[in-house]
């Protein structure tokens, strides 16, 4: 995404997974929308993948996903546990 949308220090840390040649894990979660079809639960897997990203430099309080009319393909807003 680039720094237009991705923080610097979630640039860093990635900078240093890929330094220290890191394997992140985590889960996703599938569910399926009104017509039955599968998709991703998006505010879930965010949280899983910020948690793997981030480590020990936060603890994921919440997520939620929401694709408002100014963000159609989507926004994924997630709180952190405060220091």
């Amino acid at each position: 995404l680039g720094s237009a949308l991705v923080d610097p220090l979630t640039q860093l840390s990635a900078m240093d997974d890929l330094r220290r040649d890191e394997t992140l894990r985590y889960l996703l979660r599938w569910t399926r929308d009104g017509t039955g079809a599968c998709v991703q639960d998006r505010a879930f897997n965010g949280a899983q993948e910020a948690a793997a990203f981030l480590g020990d430099l936060g603890s994921v309080a919440a997520s939620v996903f929401a694709t408002p009319p100014d963000a159609p393909h989507g926004r994924l807003r997630i709180d952190f546990e405060p220091d």
